[in-house]
């Protein structure tokens, strides 16, 4: 009898995990993955170029031709000034004044899902000192949080290190 029931207990467990596995793939805030389904696997190296293209095309050259293949359907923005989802992000990009941005990518790091950038952006007269950092799912970005400051100093600084 004990055997009969490890038998039924093996079976539906087996059932189980064919149900869980085929649910739809998310993540929580923390990255941590919940009912995940299979994803491409995620390369580091891949998705660093990934971001690149996207950010330069998006960002600097405000081409949104390839915003969809970029941007997860359900992208989340941690930038309180950018309202969420790609209609989000594509008003953010339209709302800089300037156009084009002139993007120099000064540092890019891969790590599992997560890419960041450390970049100088300009146009006209204004300087920017950015970090992004991007979540990958699925192959598109899904999480994006940023930090910036203007490069142009109200007084002297106090190291010679500055932004770069």
């Amino acid at each position: 009898m004990q055997f009969l029931i490890l038998i039924l207990v093996l079976s539906l467990q087996n059932i189980l995990a064919g149900q869980i596995e085929q649910q739809p793939s998310s993540t929580d805030s923390e990255g941590n993955c919940t009912n995940c389904t299979k994803c491409p696997p995620n390369d580091p190296k891949s998705n660093k170029a990934f971001v690149l293209k996207a950010y330069q095309e998006i960002l600097g050259d405000h081409n949104f031709t390839n915003l969809e293949q970029y941007f997860h359907e359900d992208y989340i923005q941690h930038n309180p000034h950018a309202a969420e989802g790609r209609e989000g992000l594509r008003a953010f990009v339209k709302s800089v004044p300037e156009g084009p941005q002139k993007i120099d990518f000064k540092r890019t790091v891969a790590e599992d899902d997560f890419v960041w950038v450390h970049v100088r952006m300009t146009s006209f007269n204004t300087s920017w000192a950015i970090v992004d950092i991007f979540r990958i799912e699925c192959g598109k970005i899904k999480e994006h949080w940023d930090v910036l400051q203007d490069t142009k100093l109200q007084k002297k600084a106090a190291n010679e290190h500055q932004f770069f």
